[in-house]
């Protein structure tokens, strides 16, 4: 890729997380929250009041703006985490209410069992190959307090012109090649997941993010931000040897088509699922 791709900084502790974890990472994930947040109509979706001594978890927090932006909304007596297997991203500064672990979802604090009240995840398709995901869902359950909820969020299906198609498949390879969660099925699986680790009252809602200039400044800020995402899944399959659907300068010139794609054809889309879960109160 471009020369300032050469020297992205990848987490040690994992080997199949496809993103970087470095400051211009830090600055796609900032502008993603904003984006996500904005298509979903706001931070929370269940059904869940919170109250002093609350406790609410994030995992897989990268720069913990999800859950600083939540902890702006209440009180501080509501205390609220972050985890993540990687420190780098982790904010420089937070008030007192908010703390930051390093941990992995496959194995949380065995202090954390029946804690907290809400537990929230982001986009950890690219985080656990499809066996893993079990494990992570029955960790999110352990921790979750009874008659509390998850969160859960991720992409499904996107579209917009021929290059949009190729640039998929080059995606598809990644994912493939690293066993991990398939967005055209993560609502149909996480449902199940979340079904057999014994949480109730799920429910996944299917948001549909339009994209491009037509759509104003959230349609410019989300291809924006889909451009930087798909500039570092380009890195990693270079890093990984390459894709079998288009050279790297192939795959560079197909990021500059899905520009132009996003503003020519109509009903360009993003599918993004919420699903939400309550664990029973015994």
């Amino acid at each position: 890729m471009h020369t300032n791709d050469a020297h992205r900084l990848y987490t040690p502790h994992s080997d199949i997380y496809l993103f970087a974890h470095d400051d211009r990472e830090r600055g796609r994930l900032e502008g993603q929250h904003q984006v996500l947040t904005h298509g979903i109509g706001g931070l929370l979706h269940p059904p869940v009041h919170f109250s002093s001594g609350n406790r609410i978890l994030d995992v897989g927090a990268g720069t913990g703006a999800w859950i600083l932006d939540l902890a702006r909304t209440l009180d501080s007596a509501v205390q609220l985490y972050g985890t993540d297997i990687e420190k780098r991203l982790f904010p420089r500064s937070h008030p007192d209410n908010v703390q930051f672990v390093v941990a992995s979802t496959l194995n949380l604090p065995e202090a954390w069992t029946n804690t907290f009240k809400l537990v929230h995840q982001r986009l950890a398709m690219a985080s656990f190959r499809v066996p893993e995901w079990p494990q992570a869902i029955k960790e999110i359950y352990r921790v979750t307090a009874p008659d509390g909820w998850v969160q859960l969020e991720e992409f499904g299906i996107y579209k917009a012109g021929p290059a949009t198609d190729i640039l998929r498949a080059c995606h598809n390879e990644l994912w493939v090649k690293n066993d991990l969660l398939p967005n055209i099925h993560s609502a149909r699986m996480l449902h199940g997941w979340l079904t057999e680790a014994g949480f109730v009252d799920v429910i996944a809602v299917k948001h549909q993010f339009q994209i491009g200039d037509r759509i104003g400044k959230h349609g410019e800020h989300f291809r924006s931000v889909m451009t930087e995402t798909f500039k570092g899944l380009g890195h990693r399959g270079t890093k990984e040897g390459g894709f079998a659907h288009a050279s790297q300068e192939e795959y560079e010139r197909l990021v500059r088509m899905f520009l132009e794609e996003v503003n020519k054809y109509p009903g360009v889309a993003f599918d993004y699922w919420v699903i939400c879960a309550r664990k029973p109160s015994s």
